[in-house]
């Protein structure tokens, strides 16, 4: 579902700018699944790195990589409780 959303805003986004607003309600939607919150912000990073700006492809490539660490830290500390 989530994936078939994602691929409907890549291919329909008429402006970058566009992309990187439905990226970001993308991302606000879905960012409480591991996958799809993953998706978004490897999504986010292309999107910046198509508008070539180098902050905002820095920011969304450490967050990028980030997703799944802090998913796992969250539920371990779900588990353990």
């Amino acid at each position: 579902m989530a994936l078939n959303q994602l691929w409907k805003i890549w291919s329909s986004s008429s402006s970058t700018s566009d992309l990187e607003q439905r990226l970001l309600l993308f991302h606000a939607q879905n960012n409480q699944h591991v996958v799809s919150h993953w998706l978004a912000h490897a999504s986010l990073f292309g999107c910046a790195c198509k508008q070539r700006q180098v902050k905002k492809m820095l920011t969304q490539g450490w967050l990028w990589t980030a997703v799944i660490p802090v998913h796992t830290r969250n539920n371990l500390f779900r588990w353990r409780k």
